[in-house]
């Protein structure tokens, strides 16, 4: 699918797509575009979690937290099987905290699960997974004020180049989380 064809059915999530200030145009042109269906709404998290549970690694940012990929990404990453690196915001690290720590702590002592803290990030969602025989699928996750609004999905070469681009730009400027991080967090959450 060219780009062209991509934007215009992308604009069936009925949200904003994001601007092109990031280069993420980039991603449209060959890619594939997973909307909710009325009979189906968790078509797109379907897809992911599909993705996630195929890949030995992923990589990306995130502005929304979901408890399925939380759960799923978790499960992979004790028993070895992937080696999960992920930028989220504040925000989200509280969130995750309140109601993961335990399990966080327990995922840090594993050389496979790195997060850090951004200041900001996108109002998108960036994935890049990578499975055993070393190909690349990257995932552009489109939110709206009621979750997650649809993904653009893409192996090309020139996508995968752009989100590992802007997933290092983001990477560079965030702090890494460690396990004294999350007890600091969870000292704070439990003293309000």
């Amino acid at each position: 699918m060219n780009t062209l064809d991509t934007i215009y059915q992308a604009q069936a999530m009925q949200t904003s797509l994001p601007t092109g200030e990031h280069g993420e145009y980039v991603i449209f042109d060959g890619a594939d575009v997973v909307l909710p269906e009325p009979h189906l709404p968790e078509k797109p998290t379907r897809q992911i979690l599909e993705l996630l549970t195929e890949a030995r690694s992923v990589r990306g940012f995130t502005p929304v937290m979901h408890d399925q990929y939380v759960t799923t990404s978790y499960e992979q990453v004790v028993r070895g099987d992937l080696d999960f690196e992920f930028i989220i915001t504040s925000q989200i690290l509280e969130g995750l905290v309140s109601m993961y720590s335990e399990w966080i702590i327990e995922a840090l002592k594993i050389d496979l699960f790195t997060v850090y803290e951004a200041a900001t990030l996108p109002t998108f969602g960036i994935a890049l997974f990578e499975r055993e025989d070393r190909s690349h699928t990257v995932v552009l996750a489109i939110y709206a004020d009621n979750g997650l609004s649809g993904i653009v999905q893409n192996d090309t070469d020139q996508a995968v180049g752009w989100a590992k681009q802007i997933y290092n730009e983001y990477k560079h400027a965030a702090s890494l989380i460690d396990a004294d991080t999350i007890r600091q967090l969870e000292e704070q959450t439990d003293t309000l």
